[in-house]
């Protein structure tokens, strides 16, 4: 896999929403929702594709009004990751 540039993410994240991290940053991502369908079993898995660096396991991301616990980055090779998300504080959250 080849790795992108500095100016090549740049250009692919200009136009990213701009999210607030827990301690005061904010990175560019762009928030992603996909569904699978396994032998009838719907699954829906929420991440945010950022540059690789911009978060990591624990951070506490505000996505639409709600706090979100990233839970896993996936490093995709290329200077990318995705990194999974789950609810955060409130109510019905899984994590306070």
């Amino acid at each position: 896999m080849f790795k992108l540039s500095e100016s090549q993410l740049s250009r692919m994240f200009k136009s990213a929403p701009v999210f607030s991290v827990e301690g005061g940053k904010s990175i560019r991502a762009y928030h992603e929702i996909t569904t699978t369908d396994e032998q009838g079993v719907m699954t829906e898995t929420e991440f945010l594709f950022c540059r690789e660096g911009d978060l990591k396991q624990g951070d506490i991301v505000i996505v639409e009004n709600q706090r979100f616990k990233v839970q896993y980055v996936k490093r995709n090779g290329d200077n990318t990751s995705d990194c999974f998300i789950t609810l955060a504080g409130g109510t019905h959250a899984r994590y306070r």
